[in-house]
């Protein structure tokens, strides 16, 4: 369980170093602004992710087992807007 928490937040940490690469860059703001909301996406959900992890084992009754997996299975911070800044830095990329 803790490889998993130190994994979590070396990603974190990279994610944090290359928004800081970038930030530097001479990018479009619309494309660098895609690239914080990936991250704080994937922050907020490794957050989410590392409370789960903590709990999970220490649930009591079945409904708090599954509130635990309902949460770790719909990553609720990936959202819609975090997939679409994804989808717009691919096409950046490729550009």
């Amino acid at each position: 369980m803790r490889e998993f928490h130190d994994l979590q937040k070396e990603k974190v940490h990279k994610l944090d170093q290359i928004l800081q690469k970038l930030s530097v860059q001479n990018l479009p703001k619309s494309t660098l602004h895609h690239f914080e909301t990936v991250t704080n996406c994937y922050k907020s959900q490794s957050e989410v992710n590392s409370t789960v992890l903590d709990h999970i084992g220490l649930a009591k009754t079945e409904d708090e087992l599954v509130y635990y997996s309902a949460i770790w299975i719909q990553q609720p911070y990936i959202t819609p807007n975090c997939t679409n800044s994804h989808l717009a830095i691919e096409d950046f990329i490729k550009s």
